[in-house]
């Protein structure tokens, strides 16, 4: 078997851990992997001399799928009869599913319940052979997106980590200032951080001596605005960024601290947090329905707050702060629950599964290919939803941040 999977980018964030974890646990029980992108935007060190990617087209940005769409078509039907091409849901790659062989099987991962997500992942739902929801929130979307004769389709297979490259921590904890972390991407969006100079302010005004360090790469403009809000809440001398951290360096670094906060607006199954809980960090995250409920236990395996209130989280960091009993069984028990569900060592088996059966049947139907790839534009069906592509982004953050459970 040889799974083939379309990129775009690598980046350093829960996607780009998530594809090369997956591709690093496949290659590890025998499956040949090759990694196809459609640019050269690779920010993690040493990933092209790991996984030897093929690109598509040279330049580091987008070049439109236009341009290169009969590039992608032609080296997917370039490869081996009966091989498996698979993506993570990006528009472009959707495109191709007209053009391609009829051998070849394609499975596509869900990452979000978002309506542009959705509505790419089931774009020529006919073709595709296999749809992995990654939490069980986008199962449940996908179950109710998709016709009923399509359900044993979908398998479920959460995001996962290698347990064996997050040691957890010794339990003893900084004393005085409590160390707290965020890790990611850095932006209002999705994931929440313009509530973390509130939710410290409260905190420094109960007399909580307290660190809070950010890692990771600011999106969507936000940098500017990081430092804005700690300035507008006097906590300049409270949080700092501390640059970008490379995949090999979270492991160790998460170990030097006392709890991991994720204020999200909304996720699909958050690579931080798995991340964070292999290592035994006590977490204080967003309750957000289907997802992080269902990924630890209230009050044992972590804390849930709801997602706009500040006071909650500076409670929960509060609460944590004056109980290092709390942290360490808190901690271990996260730990142990990452260990059982969410390793790649479980996860590879339900992945080799959900491909053999991709390979062994042909429960799928050729689309039309309604446009010559010379002249090609993007079609309807694979644009982001019509409301992504006219709504501001201002506008977006509040439906992630009220709309969504």
């Amino acid at each position: 078997m040889k799974v083939y999977f379309g990129f775009n980018d690598i980046r350093q964030d829960g996607m780009g851990s998530e594809a090369m974890a997956l591709m690093r646990s496949l290659k590890k029980v025998g499956v040949e992997v090759q990694p196809v992108h459609a640019w050269k935007h690779i920010d993690v060190p040493g990933y092209i001399e790991e996984f030897h990617p093929v690109f598509i087209c040279d330049e580091p940005e987008d070049p439109g799928t236009e341009n290169i769409i009969k590039r992608m078509v032609e080296y997917l039907n370039s490869i081996p009869e009966n091989s498996i091409f698979s993506h993570f849901g990006s528009f472009n790659w959707a495109c191709v599913y007209p053009y391609l062989r009829k051998d070849i099987r394609i499975v596509v991962s869900v990452h979000s319940i978002s309506p542009s997500s959705l509505k790419i992942a089931t774009a020529y739902k006919e073709r595709v052979s296999r749809f992995i929801a990654i939490s069980w929130e986008v199962e449940k979307k996908l179950k109710n997106t998709l016709p009923t004769s399509m359900h044993h389709k979908i398998s479920f297979i959460t995001n996962a980590l290698n347990a064996e490259d997050y040691p957890e921590k010794d339990y003893t904890f900084s004393n005085d200032p409590l160390k707290v972390v965020f890790f990611g991407r850095i932006e209002d969006v999705t994931k929440g951080c313009d509530k973390i100079p509130e939710i410290a302010s409260i905190l420094k005004k109960r007399g909580l001596n307290l660190q809070w360090d950010f890692y990771g790469y600011f999106h969507w403009g936000y940098e500017k605005k990081f430092y804005a809000l700690n300035k507008k809440y006097n906590v300049e001398d409270v949080i700092a960024y501390k640059g970008l951290l490379q995949p090999t360096e979270i492991p160790a670094v998460l170990r030097q601290y006392d709890i991991m906060i994720m204020p999200s607006n909304h996720e699909g199954c958050p690579m931080a947090l798995i991340e964070a809980m292999l290592v035994g960090l006590p977490c204080v995250v967003s309750y957000i329905h289907d997802v992080t409920n269902m990924m630890l236990n209230p009050d044992v395996e972590g804390i849930l707050c709801e997602k706009n209130s500040m006071s909650e989280f500076a409670d929960g960091i509060e609460r944590l702060a004056k109980d290092k009993a709390l942290r360490i069984s808190m901690g271990k028990a996260a730990h142990n629950k990452a260990v059982r569900e969410f390793s790649t060592e479980i996860q590879v088996k339900k992945y080799i599964k959900t491909f053999n059966e991709a390979c062994e049947s042909i429960d799928y139907i050729l689309p039309e290919a309604k446009q010559d790839l010379d002249h090609f534009v993007v079609p309807e069906i694979t644009k982001p939803h019509i409301l992504a592509r006219i709504l501001p982004l201002w506008f977006k953050k509040i439906l992630k941040r009220y709309l969504h459970n």
